[in-house]
């Protein structure tokens, strides 16, 4: 036990230390392990050492916090994050992620983007998430700009059909809408590749600062050529992740309303990248994408315009999107490895969960749909 479930102790432990108590119904570590392990794999705590260690007197205590740790331990499906090989022996690149000298990207709001350009597979993914607090039990990828989106694809495909769990059982592609390969390209996504769910592309457009915008030109949401891709996209079953500004958010949502059976995902909470600096204009952004009820919030990627984060800085951007979407329209997203510049996983989930707990009074259900239901009906995992 001691080797295998160490995380489990350590959690049991941070448990009581976060209540300031020390729960003298355990006497040693080894109840600590025992316990813990029969908590997260549902048996019984039929050890003898256990039953022998045990304070009887404490029984109410012992159920109390028996009650806290099963309640910690969430189940949940990630609904935005992207994984990686820089490898030069891996047929699928990312311009934006070589060096500097080589046309790589020298600048990204998230933060250093010099600690991005490495590796990210599958394992680091799984090692960042790993936590005795929660259960990751699926995940869905979004598109990393790749420079050929189809090998980003089969890349990922590789990846899922080689790990017993199916990492990731997702996976949103890009595609141009304005492109003129747009339908071989989402005909190929749909018949050959089935983890394919959505498509995403980027289309935030800065009049502020030319580093924000991560498309070439700002008319796409109005462009004749663009909004027949859009129309094209509808009649395939795929989502569309919309990767917008506050700004961009009314041209947004005339799109939303114009085709009210399209499944469409707004990333990154909207984008707040402005901050407190210009709350309003994002609130009033998302009111506009929240009245269109075919439209998904992606409760994620909120450190990359806060990297010194704090629950106080995070919640109202939370509580917002809950007033607006409702908890039946949000979902959770760690956006790892980017998040990951600024903030653990643990921490992510924890803060997150602390908002809709605490701050916006959510029930169990509720945070079950935030956390996981939620994303597997909009990605039809």
């Amino acid at each position: 036990l001691s080797s295998s479930h160490g995380s489990f102790w350590e959690h049991l432990l941070r448990i009581e230390r976060l209540n300031n108590e020390y729960p003298p119904f355990v006497k040693c570590r080894l109840c600590y392990e025992i316990l813990s392990y029969s908590i997260l794999n549902g048996t019984s705590t039929s050890s003898y050492h256990f039953k022998n260690c045990l304070d009887e007197s404490n029984t109410l205590k012992n159920k109390k916090t028996l009650d806290r740790v099963k309640h910690m331990a969430i189940e949940i499906v990630d609904s935005h994050h992207h994984l990686w090989s820089l490898s030069p022996t891996n047929p699928t690149k990312y311009k934006w992620l070589r060096p500097v000298s080589e046309g790589g990207a020298s600048w990204h709001y998230a933060g250093d983007i010099e600690c991005l350009k490495r590796d990210y597979l599958l394992n680091d993914y799984l090692r960042d998430a790993t936590n005795a607090s929660y259960h990751l039990i699926k995940s869905v990828h979004v598109q990393a700009e790749a420079d050929d989106p189809i090998e980003e694809v089969k890349f990922l495909e590789q990846i899922s059909n080689e790990n017993s769990n199916g990492f990731p059982h997702g996976i949103v592609a890009h595609a141009n809408l304005a492109s003129s390969e747009l339908s071989k390209l989402l005909e190929t996504y749909t018949h050959e590749y089935p983890r394919v769910k959505g498509i995403r592309q980027l289309l935030n457009w800065s009049t502020k600062d030319s580093r924000l915008s991560m498309i070439d030109r700002s008319d796409y949401l109005t462009d004749k050529t663009w909004l027949e891709g859009f129309q094209l996209l509808t009649s395939y079953s795929l989502s569309f992740d919309f990767h917008v500004y506050p700004s961009q958010m009314i041209d947004a949502s005339k799109i939303a309303r114009q085709y009210p059976n399209a499944i469409l995902i707004l990333d990154h909470c909207g984008l707040p990248v402005d901050g407190k600096n210009d709350f309003n204009s994002w609130k009033e952004g998302m009111r506009h994408m929240a009245e269109q009820s075919n439209v998904i919030c992606k409760l994620s990627g909120l450190v990359m315009f806060n990297h010194a984060w704090s629950k106080e800085i995070l919640a109202p951007y939370i509580l917002e999107c809950l007033r607006l979407f409702t908890p039946k329209r949000c979902m959770f997203g760690s956006n790892f490895p980017v998040d990951k510049l600024n903030i653990t996983y643990e921490e992510l989930v924890n803060v997150y969960r602390d908002i809709g707990e605490n701050d916006a009074g959510l029930s169990k259900d509720e945070l079950e749909l935030i956390f996981k239901y939620n994303a597997i009906k909009t990605y039809r995992l």
